[in-house]
């Protein structure tokens, strides 16, 4: 009656080969447990990517493979026309464009601050860093609307870079002048010196051959003390400069010296207000320190 049972296979012998011996065998035997938890780790790096909570670059090994599919960046907006010198890669979008950290910024440039007359919240909410700058532009002026924006833009958290006079009118309103009346007097980094007999000071750009100078050693300069370290021994007076006079509202970052007549100028200042941060810039060739403008906006938003 145990005829059958005795002429077939070992029941024990084909319980244990039924998974298979393979490495790929016990992979696939236990695919139930390790696919979703693969998958859990797959979506947990996708969504701290998109939130911003891990740099893709950061991944080791497929770090640069993962950023490059996603496209990862920061947005940047810069409004107006920057200055644009006679040198190669001396601008602020030259700069965006070649420099070092050029891959980790993706650019819009903006030419007339009028086009944000309409919903300006709406055009601004997803960029990481604004930058005002209407250096070689006649108009200076801003819409109401686009400095009520920029306030409220900046106070949740946001970074602005303001380079010299840009911003210093309101459009349409000739009797608001000044970076603290345009915006208003907590956020704004410098103001105006307004003589009695004359025009306000940051209406009149100055032309100096200048220095730059690292006002508190600013440890996001790693080390530079001063643009050109050695302008002397170099054979250059200075560097071709144009600055403002005005008066520092925030923390200042460095200063420039006129090497003719040894006055001092506010060259960068720092202000914080609400969660973000305002950083202006007191000469319009920002592009002439390429590698200070690069560190101001790795220190703003990283890179």
């Amino acid at each position: 009656m145990y005829d059958d049972a005795a002429g077939g296979g070992d029941p024990l012998a084909s319980y244990g080969d039924e998974g298979g011996s393979g490495f790929f065998d016990k992979i696939k035997a236990h695919s139930e447990v390790w696919i979703p938890i693969v998958l859990i780790i797959i979506l947990f790096l996708f969504l701290s990517i998109y939130f911003g909570l891990i740099d893709a670059r950061s991944i080791p090994l497929i770090g640069g493979l993962v950023s490059d599919l996603l496209g990862e960046y920061k947005q940047v907006l810069v409004i107006g026309e920057p200055w644009d010198g006679p040198y190669a890669n001396d601008s602020i979008l030259e700069i965006f464009s070649e420099g070092t950290n050029a891959r980790a910024y993706k650019i819009k440039q903006v030419s007339s601050a009028q086009n944000f007359v309409h919903n300006p919240k709406e055009q601004l909410k997803n960029y990481e860093l604004i930058i005002l700058d209407q250096s070689m532009l006649a108009d200076k002026s801003i819409p109401p609307d686009l400095a009520e924006a920029l306030v409220d833009w900046v106070y949740t958290g946001s970074k602005l870079i303001i380079v010299g006079d840009s911003g210093i009118y309101m459009t349409g309103r000739p009797e608001v002048l000044g970076l603290p009346a345009v915006f208003n007097e907590s956020m704004a980094p410098v103001d105006c010196y307004a003589p009695i007999d004359n025009l306000p000071t940051c209406t009149t750009p100055i032309p100096i051959q200048g220095i730059w100078y690292n006002q508190y050693k600013t440890n996001i300069f790693e080390g530079i003390d001063k643009i050109p370290p050695n302008p002397l021994v170099q054979g250059m007076q200075g560097l071709p400069f144009t600055t403002f006079n005005v008066a520092p509202q925030g923390e200042e970052w460095a200063y420039l010296q006129d090497v003719v007549t040894g006055k001092t100028y506010s060259a960068i200042v720092k202000r914080s207000y609400g969660f973000g941060k305002v950083i202006y810039f007191n000469y319009q060739e920002v592009g002439m320190t390429p590698k200070i403008f690069e560190q101001v906006v790795e220190d703003l938003i990283g890179k």
